[in-house]
C-alpha cells in the first residue's frame, strides 16, 4: 500500500505522500513530515533510509499502528 514504486521498499517520499493523500489537508504538512521522521525512527532498523518488508511487517506486528501514526506520539 504504500510502496508506491514497487521496489519492496518505503521510503520517507512514498510514506508522505501516501499520508498526503489519506488525510488531505486535515493535517498540515508539517506535522506529516513529524510523523514520516518518527515513523522511520522506529522502524527503519538497518537505517537504510528504506522500511524493508520485514521492518513494516515487524513494526505492525509489535506496535500500535494508530499510535504509531498519531500527532500525540
Amino acid at each position: 500500500m504504500y510502496d508506491l514504486d514497487g521496489d519492496g521498499m518505503i521510503t520517507k517520499h512514498e510514506l508522505l505522500t501516501v499520508l498526503m493523500m489519506i488525510v488531505g489537508k486535515q493535517i498540515s504538512k508539517d506535522q506529516l513530515v513529524s510523523i514520516v521522521e518518527r515513523t522511520m525512527v522506529e522502524a527503519d532498523k538497518d537505517k537504510n533510509d528504506c522500511i524493508t518488508f520485514d521492518e513494516y511487517f515487524k513494526i505492525s506486528e509489535n506496535s500500535d499502528t494508530e499510535v504509531k501514526m498519531s500527532l500525540r506520539y
